[in-house]
This record gives C-alpha cells, structure tokens and sequence, in this order.
C-alpha cells in the first residue's frame, strides 16, 4: 500500500469544493492514527476510499516510512458487536489493529479507541445515544477527557457507501483503489499459491518469509468468518460507469467530537 496508492488518483470533494487530504484531514501530523468501526460483514467497505485516502495520508506526512524507514500505517478497525472480516489485505496489520469490542458497552468502545491514541475516526451512522453512558467506564471523565484531547476528524459513513447529508465525497476509477476489496474477498486463488509455491509469494518492504508465512495462518483461520459470496455482489454493485470508467464513489458526513462521543454511546 505504500507505494500502491497515489493522492493523484482519489478525488475529494468537500461541501461540493475540490479539495485534498489535507482539507480532509487537517492539522496533520506524523502521530496521526486512523480509526474505523465497523458494525457488520464487511460494511467498511462503505468507507472504502476514506481507509484508503488515510493510508495515503499516513505515508505522505511522512514519505520516509515508505523505504527508509518502512511502517504499515497506523489504521485500527473497531469489530463493535462481532467478528465482521479480515481487513489485513487493506493494511490493517498486525493483527493487534484490528479490535473486537462487545455491542452495548460503550465505555468500553471509547476506552479502547483513546487506548490507541486515534486522532481520525469513522463510525458507521446510527441514532446517538445517551453520552452518560460514556461515564460508565473506570473514570466518569478520563476516557471522555482523552477523546476530546485526540479527536481532530469525526466522520460518519454508510456501509452501502452513501451517507445522509454527506459533506465530503471521495472517488476514483483507478485499480489500485479497487484492488484491496477483491483481494480481501477472494482469499481462495491466495491461499492456493502460497501452498503450491510459498517462495513466489511477494513480499512487503523489509518482510522475511516467516512474515508471509504468519500472515498466510492469520488468513486461514479468518476466511470462513463472513459469508462473502453476498459482499461481493453488493460491493460489485456499488460502482458506477461515467463513459468507458468504472468510478467508485463514497460519501460521508463530518461531525463534530462532542457528536462523535454521542454516537459512540449508540453503540
């Protein structure tokens, strides 16, 4: 991914003006890490092009953990209320970035969000909750304090892709922002060539075989955790043609953090 995705070819728009991630993620700076809560089989999908425009973001704050100083990006996905596909093909690795937090506990939701420090977060749109419910943790205002110190981006997103009163919208028609989701949904042709031949698999930056090796177990043993014959259909659909193009195309909503802790009481 640090090399596979490229600003020039992700589209921003931002209150129906041309924009870049940084309007889309402003103020950044290299201690930035990026949140995402999912709420069902592969509804990030639905965030596709955010996931991926802050892994960009991540590598061109600082270039240098492209080669010299190689880093995945600092990207966490929030399992609330069940195990909802493994995201490790768009970068969410090692294992440990992707958290799986029970439905209804809240406090516990905030908790491990501000545990990793998340600066940007996503959360699919749902009615907010009772905020009270935050205090519900350890500490009546610790949790929430933290949050109000990292947050500098809330959005909200649909899994189908298209938010209500959506402010910022992300698009592209280029295969390098389309690859990771087949790759994600056909784990079958990978684990196939890695059995027939494990040296011929490609290896990321400074990886050593052991590394493909653990991630191929990691793939494994999470292959059979969504039904995802019926996400590739409805991902399929999710694009659309503009002349001989296909574009996908995602809208969200910015909300403010004192909206975000509401919504996380949802939850």
């Amino acid at each position: 991914m640090a090399h596979q995705l490229k600003q020039e070819n992700l589209q921003v728009t931002i209150d129906q003006q041309d924009a870049d991630l940084n309007m889309l993620f402003p103020n950044g700076h290299k201690f930035d890490r990026y949140g995402f809560l999912i709420t069902e089989p592969y509804g990030s999908f639905g965030a596709s092009l955010l996931i991926q425009a802050a892994i960009v973001h991540f590598y061109d704050i600082d270039p240098a953990r492209r080669d010299t100083e190689p880093m995945y990006p600092e990207i966490y996905m929030f399992h609330v209320g069940g195990a909802f596909g493994d995201h490790s093909s768009f970068d969410f690795w090692p294992a440990r970035k992707e958290i799986f937090v029970q439905a209804h506990q809240p406090a516990d939701l905030l908790a491990a969000i501000v545990d990793r420090g998340i600066t940007r977060l996503a959360v699919p749109d749902i009615t907010p909750g009772n905020p009270e419910l935050l205090k519900d943790g350890a500490n009546t205002f610790a949790d929430i304090g933290s949050a109000r110190n990292l947050l500098a981006s809330c959005f909200v997103y649909n899994a189908s892709g298209r938010t209500d009163d959506a402010d910022v919208v992300l698009s592209s028609d280029h295969a390098s922002f389309e690859s990771n989701i087949p790759r994600t949904l056909d784990r079958e042709p990978i684990l196939e060539k890695y059995y027939a031949a494990p040296e011929s698999m490609s290896l990321a930056g400074p990886s050593v075989p052991t590394d493909t090796d653990r991630w191929v177990d990691h793939v494994q043993s999470r292959k059979d955790e969504v039904d995802r014959d019926a996400i590739r259909l409805s991902t399929a659909q999710r694009r659309h043609r503009v002349g001989d193009r296909l574009v996908r195309t995602e809208s969200f909503r910015k909300v403010s953090v004192e909206d975000m802790l509401s919504l996380l009481a949802g939850f």
